[in-house]
């Protein structure tokens, strides 16, 4: 008798690549959540450093 079936091996092999799959999908979604947010505070920043600079020249 075998330790491990084929069946088994498969299975095992299939939720092994879907949980690395799951785990990469959930760490892409909060580096583009992470970098979204930076450029929303960027351009936030920006604008009113230019809307500020406009202001004191005119």
């Amino acid at each position: 008798m075998e330790l491990f079936d084929t069946h088994t091996v498969v299975i095992s092999a299939v939720l092994l690549v879907h949980s690395i799959g799951v785990v990469l999908l959930v760490f892409s979604a909060a580096v583009l959540m992470t970098l979204s947010f930076t450029v929303v505070l960027a351009v936030q920043a920006v604008r009113t450093t230019w809307a500020h600079a406009r202001n004191t020249l005119s």
